[in-house]
Order: C-alpha cells, then sequence, then structure tokens
C-alpha cells in the first residue's frame, strides 16, 4: 500500500497540473491576503476617502437689491421667509419602492404645511377647479411644449409625429388635462394610486402601497413633476411651499429624521410699499421664462431656469443692477447619494440698491387728484336708465352710463363675490339672489339645448341680443378650451362664411365643424369610438351643458341680463355691498334701503 501511494505521488508530483495548481493556490492566497488587508486593517481608512469621492456644487441666489425714491423712502424691498424645499437625495430598491416611500413622505409634507394654513406652492400648467375639474392654465404653443416636456420630446415637432399613439390610446398631441394626469400618476412614472379608482392587488397590500384622494394625488403629482424636471441635475432644490408659518418650520424640522431630503431654507418675498400708486412704474419679479433666460444668459451666463427676474417696470429695466452675484458651495456625498460633508462655502452677494429720480409723496398726491377727477366724470355720467344706444353722430361728450351698467360692473369686476351667495352663512338676500340665479340657469340652459336641438334653428342674426351673447360664448369657450379647432377651418368654406355673416345657426356651423373635422372630438367624451356625427353631436351638446353648468364667465352673463330685467334690482346690489363689507357700516343708509326709503340708484 505505502509503494502504491509513492507511485500515485509520483504521478501527481510529475504531473503538469500540479505545478499549476500551486501557482493557483499561491495566487489564491495572495488575494485573501490583500481582502484581509483591504477590509479588516485598512478597512476605515478605504471606506472613508470612498465615501468622499463624489463631489458635488450648488448655487446660491443672492439678495435682490432695494428700491427708493428721490428722498430715501423705500419701495421695494425683500422680506425674510421660510421656504420649504425638497431634494432627490433618498436611497430606493427600485421605481416602484421610491414611488411608494416618495409618495407616502410627501402626502405627509403637504398635511404638514397645509395643517398651519400653509399653502403648496404651485406652477403646474395643469390646475385643478373649484369643483375639481383639471383644465390647462396656457393655450397654444405654450400648451404645445407643456405636452412635449410631459412626453419626453425636446421639440414640439416631435410631440405632432404621436409616436405612442398606438400604445396611449389617444394622440399625444391632442392629450387632454385628465389624460396627461393619468399618464403621469401611472405605475411607469409616479405611481400614485387613488382610492376607489385603482384596484387594490395583494402585491399592493404585501408592500403597504400607500393610495390618496384625487386632491391628495394632484398635489403629490405637482411635486413629483417639477422634481422630475430636475432629474439630471439630482441635488437641485425643488420647492415645495414658500412663506410658511413658523409653526410649518417647526413640525418640518421635529420630524426632519423619517422625511428625507426635506428641508427648510431661508428665502426672501419682494415686497412693495403703497403698490396702489407705484406698480406701474416698480413692475414686479416673476420666475424666469424660457425667453427670457436666452436672452439675460447672453450678458451674465449665471441665469438658471429657476432664478426670479424682473418682469416688467424698473425691475425689469434695472435687473443687472438688481440682481445681486450667486454664491455656490462644493459638497460630498458617498455611493449611495447621502450628503456627508461640506466645503468650499462662497456667500452670495445682495445686488444693488436703486434710487428713482421721482418723489413719492407727489406720486400719491397726483394719483389721488387723477382718481377723483376720474371719478367726478363717472359719477357724473351716471343715469337712472337700463340701457344707452348712442346714436351715429354722438360724440364722446354724449355718452351716458345707465345704472344697470354700474350694477352689473360691480359683478363682473368680482367686486362682488358672487360665490359667496352658495354658501351656508349666505344672507338672506344673497340667498335670494342665489335662488333667482339658480332659476335663470336653468331656464336659459333649456333654451340653449332647444335651440342647438332643433331640426331647423333661428339664423345668428334672427336672435335676440341675449341669445346671441350666449351662443357667441359658447364658440368662444370651445375655441378656447381648443375643441375649435380654429387652424383646421377652411376659410373659403362657404357654411363658415355663411357663419361669418350672421346667415347660419350656431348649431349648423358645430355641425357642419364636426363632419369637417374642425372639432376635436377626444376633447370631450363619445360612448362610441366610431360614432356617426349626429351622436358626436349629441356628446358635444352634453358637453356644453357641463361646461356652462361651472363656468363663471357664462354666470356673470346670466347676472347681466337678470339685472336688465330686475330679477336682480338695485336695492339687493346695494345690500350686499354692505354685508360683504365693501361699503363701510352705515346702519341709517341700510335700514333706508331695507325699508324702500332709499333706492339703489339713490
Amino acid at each position: 500500500m505505502f509503494e502504491a501511494l509513492k507511485d500515485f505521488l509520483k504521478k501527481v508530483i510529475s504531473s503538469r497540473l500540479f505545478a499549476l495548481s500551486l501557482i493557483m493556490i499561491f495566487l489564491f492566497g495572495i488575494l485573501l491576503q490583500r481582502i484581509f488587508t483591504l477590509q479588516i486593517v485598512n478597512g476605515g481608512e478605504y471606506e472613508d476617502k470612498y465615501t468622499l469621492t463624489i463631489e458635488k456644487e450648488r448655487t446660491m441666489s443672492g439678495t435682490r437689491g432695494n428700491i427708493f425714491d428721490r428722498n430715501g423712502k423705500l419701495l421695494a424691498y425683500n422680506e425674510l421667509s421660510y421656504t420649504v424645499t425638497i431634494e432627490d437625495s433618498g436611497v430606493y430598491a427600485d421605481r416602484r419602492d421610491k414611488n411608494r416611500k416618495l409618495n407616502a413622505q410627501l402626502c405627509e409634507v403637504i398635511q404638514i404645511i397645509e395643517k398651519n394654513g400653509d399653502a403648496l406652492s404651485n406652477d403646474f400648467l395643469i390646475q385643478r377647479n373649484s369643483q375639481g375639474e383639471l383644465e390647462f392654465s396656457v393655450t397654444g404653443s405654450s400648451l404645445q411644449r407643456f405636452r412635449a416636456d410631459v412626453y419626453g420630446y425636446t421639440k414640439i415637432e416631435d410631440l405632432e409625429k404621436n409616436k405612442n399613439r398606438q400604445k396611449l390610446g389617444y394622440k399625444e398631441s391632442e392629450a387632454t388635462p385628465q389624460q396627461i394626469f393619468d399618464y403621469l400618476r401611472s405605475d411607469d412614472k409616479f405611481g400614485i394610486r387613488i382610492e376607489g379608482v385603482d384596484e387594490v392587488t395583494a402585491k399592493d397590500k404585501k408592500n403597504q402601497t400607500p393610495y390618496f384622494t384625487e386632491e391628495e394625488a394632484y398635489k403629490i403629482l405637482v411635486i413629483r413633476y417639477l422634481m422630475n424636471q430636475n432629474n439630471f441635475q439630482r441635488y437641485v432644490l425643488v420647492t415645495i411651499a414658500q412663506g410658511v408659518s413658523e409653526e410649518t418650520v417647526a413640525t418640518i424640522k421635529e420630524n426632519s429624521d423619517r422625511l428625507e431630503g426635506v428641508d427648510v431654507t431661508e428665502d426672501t418675498i419682494r415686497k412693495y410699499v403703497d403698490s396702489e400708486y407705484f406698480s406701474h412704474i416698480i413692475g414686479y419679479t416673476g420666475k424666469i421664462s424660457q425667453e427670457e433666460y436666452e436672452e439675460l444668459v447672453k450678458e451674465d451666463k449665471s441665469y438658471t431656469l429657476t432664478d426670479i427676474v424682473g418682469k416688467s417696470g424698473i425691475e425689469k429695466s434695472m435687473e443687472s443692477v438688481l440682481q445681486g452675484s450667486k454664491g455656490h458651495e462644493k459638497f460630498y456625498v458617498d455611493h449611495v447619494g447621502r450628503v456627508v460633508d461640506t466645503k468650499d462655502q462662497v456667500q452670495a452677494s445682495s445686488g444693488q440698491d436703486v434710487y428713482l429720480s421721482i418723489d413719492s409723496e407727489l406720486q400719491k398726491a397726483v394719483y389721488h387728484l387723477l382718481e377723483q377727477q376720474i371719478a367726478g366724470i363717472v359719477y357724473s355720467k351716471i343715469e337712472n336708465i337700463k340701457e344707452y344706444n348712442a346714436e351715429n353722430n354722438a360724440s364722446a361728450a354724449d355718452i351716458v352710463i345707465p345704472i344697470d351698467d354700474v350694477y352689473f360692473a360691480l359683478i363682473n369686476n368680482n367686486i362682488i363675490d358672487i360665490m359667496a351667495f352658495s354658501q351656508e352663512d349666505a344672507s338672506a338676500v344673497e340667498q335670494a339672489v342665489y335662488q333667482a340665479f339658480l332659476n335663470k340657469q336653468q331656464s336659459v340652459l333649456a333654451e340653449i339645448q332647444n335651440q342647438l336641438s332643433q331640426a331647423d334653428p333661428a339664423n345668428y342674426e334672427d336672435l335676440g341680443d341675449e341669445m346671441q351673447a350666449y351662443m357667441s360664448h359658447i364658440l368662444n369657450m370651445l375655441t378656447e378650451q381648443e375643441i375649435m379647432d380654429t387652424s383646421a377651418i377652411d376659410q373659403d368654406d362657404e357654411v363658415y362664411q355663411n357663419w361669418k355673416n350672421d346667415k347660419l345657426s350656431l348649431a349648423e356651423y358645430l355641425r357642419h365643424g364636426i363632419a369637417k373635422e374642425w372639432i376635436d372630438i377626444t376633447g370631450f367624451e363619445t360612448e362610441s369610438k366610431y360614432s356617426d356625427t349626429m351622436e358626436l353631436y349629441d356628446a358635444l351638446l352634453a358637453y356644453i351643458q357641463q361646461q356652462l353648468q361651472d363656468d363663471r364667465d357664462f354666470g356673470k352673463k346670466l347676472y347681466k341680463y337678470m339685472i336688465r330685467d330686475n330679477a336682480v334690482d338695485g336695492v339687493q346690489i346695494c345690500l350686499i355691498l354692505f354685508e360683504q363689507g365693501i361699503l363701510p357700516k352705515d346702519e341709517n343708509a341700510y335700514a333706508a334701503l331695507s325699508n324702500g326709503s332709499l333706492n339703489g340708484f339713490d
């Protein structure tokens, strides 16, 4: 047996694999020794070096300069305020994990802010109206630029190609506010789930996926979209709310260990002294637009798309003087994105102050003199008549102002708050006016539906002034909402020419518009994807009725004709002026109006 073992060892040693095995064992030993040295002996030192190798830089804006009059009286200044910000510095396993954690955190931050009476900053181009419906806040090329940004196109021309139409089920270039909202909150984007809308799966329960109300979902999406716009600069601060209270600051700071990336920074808000007198001179500031950025960056490369710049007046003309120079700080982050050290801070410097040649007291005096002069002219022209139609040869001196126009102006210019009429604490007068409004709205909507549904409706020129006003409003509404595509209209079309010359009804014009594809049917719901012209027209009528129900401008038109028809009178208007605090309290005048001894004109 010993001889057999000896022969076996001789064969192994004499084999070429033996030498190769020894080399591999030797190399493996060296590797183990190096790993031991790296991880055990020098592990702490190497970890410090590793975590301090990623260098970032953050820019800080300077304080804007003040504006004074010739005597050194302050006209524009900066007031210290607190801003809630967030930066994308979290660590997540994957996109779904990020959506779950970040959405839940943002919801908590929003609740903290609103609980203390503060409001979110919202520059999102889709807004929620008082009924919770989504609406675009821009039109035309600005809207198309927004749509292109949402769907990831660098150029508007690329958006028009609608590459994802088959996948999405609609044209990206014609996406409605609701379609964009649903796209952005989908699992492929921000993963924002809505209670009662999205199905709760077993996987969602296991992963504790949060669900939100529609209002919460909208607010979370506003912040997520803004963060997504800066995703190429991970450490850029995104503003959640400005000018927040000390209570919000304290709550955010107390929970900073849980609210990752959320912080409160000191900021400034531009304030104006006696802005009523100087607004047309001083101007105002606002977030820089793309066009302004492209112009300003030619002279100063430090401008960014998040800067606040002068928009008009002195603020704009003296922008380069008022705008301070930016500061910056370098900081280091570890391999998972946490800030571990800060150095090389350069503080931002304030802009220069500007002294104007105007005398503020003289400006106020001139303003009041001019105001009194205009008021006197207006007062002298008001007459107790319902309407005034100037004759062909009438001069400007002949023009008079009907008292009904004055009553309506108080509503049309938002002096009187018509939204207060429907509140629970509305006065008896406000409730009576609101009930009259509801009756008027019901009858007018029924008449509009009748006009638009008739087989042989009256031409526009044959309608009364009131119904003409309503028909014009409907067409303007459809045009503003881009339901009526004016770019697609054939100007030489006979039907269009008849409508232009008032020789056609709105009903016939809209039916023709659907047939000619001048009307974008994706802007309103239809029961069938392949509806015929009549089905599409019925769907359009339903859409018009729905929109008019909540259209504030249409409501104001109703009030105009209610005043003309005495459904709302001058006494009620004046009583409401007292009740809403627009006129100073006067018990005698209020009582005289109430008992009929004083009329609205007086």
